[in-house]
């Protein structure tokens, strides 16, 4: 019996995964529309996620007491990493030179440049780095390509009566998401939403901060996220001899970043 449910599920999910050719359509979908938008809203910018809070620049610092399953790529030996960390809104401009504003309901993100990373990559467009994508929610909107097709769609008025009835889940997902009080985006927590391999292992990764952000009355600042990350790695982040953290590196561990065995 718990055969035939078992095959019965896998039959299930795998009728449910997107063929090659439907993938490829889907993208070509994504990228045509955000190409358009591109054009008309923003052309000297990123599409998504234009709005930075800050770049940071720091150290990733691989842990010796992490689990032997997880010791695999950059986590193999305890090295230290040079990197790049940008902290976003997801939204795209709202015309030519208008981004959203901080207070509008949006998903943050954090995106982190390993450097100086040895070994093959998937992708060739650069050499020696390795990059984790996270937002502030611990599920993704949207199941696959076509689900952000579709999404995709709505956001310019071109999805029809069925595919709009397809993100009713992605929907109530946004909803919780954007419904977040944020005061700093250096002080929430970050997942990465979707599965990735790790040696034998499918994971997930976050990245939790020693403190929590602690949301107090609301701003009335456009751009309050940003002048939040300034504040705290200049005058709140004063160590007790009085030298500015924006002069030190922010230190990511092993005790910050975690892998998520799935």
């Amino acid at each position: 019996m718990s055969q035939s449910i078992s095959t019965a599920v896998q039959e299930a999910v795998t009728d449910t995964i997107l063929d090659t050719a439907a993938q490829e359509t889907a993208t070509d979908t994504i990228v045509n529309i955000d190409l358009d938008v591109q054009a008309q809203k923003g052309p000297d910018l990123r599409k998504d996620h234009p709005k930075s809070h800050g770049l940071v620049w720091g150290e990733f610092k691989v842990e010796e007491n992490i689990p032997e399953s997880l010791k695999v790529g950059i986590f193999a030996q305890s090295k230290t990493y040079p990197l790049w960390m940008r902290l976003s809104n997801a939204s795209p401009a709202q015309k030519r030179g208008k981004l959203a504003s901080d207070l509008d309901p949006d998903v943050r993100a954090l995106a982190i440049k390993l450097l100086q990373v040895e070994g093959e990559k998937v992708l060739d467009d650069e050499q020696e780095t390795q990059d984790f994508l996270m937002i502030n929610h611990p599920v993704f909107f949207v199941r696959d390509a076509q689900g952000f097709a579709n999404l995709t769609k709505a956001s310019v008025g071109q999805a029809n009566e069925q595919e709009l009835r397809s993100l009713q889940p992605t929907f109530e997902v946004l909803k919780a998401v954007t419904s977040k009080q944020v005061a700093n985006p250096l002080l929430i927590q970050y997942w990465s939403t979707t599965p990735y391999k790790l040696g034998s292992v499918s994971i997930k990764f976050s990245v939790k901060p020693h403190q929590q952000d602690t949301p107090g009355s609301p701003s009335t600042c456009e751009t309050y996220l940003r002048e939040a990350v300034v504040e705290y790695l200049t005058e709140k982040g004063k160590d007790a001899n009085g030298t500015k953290k924006s002069s030190k590196p922010c230190r990511i561990s092993g005790t910050d970043f975690k892998a998520i065995e799935q």
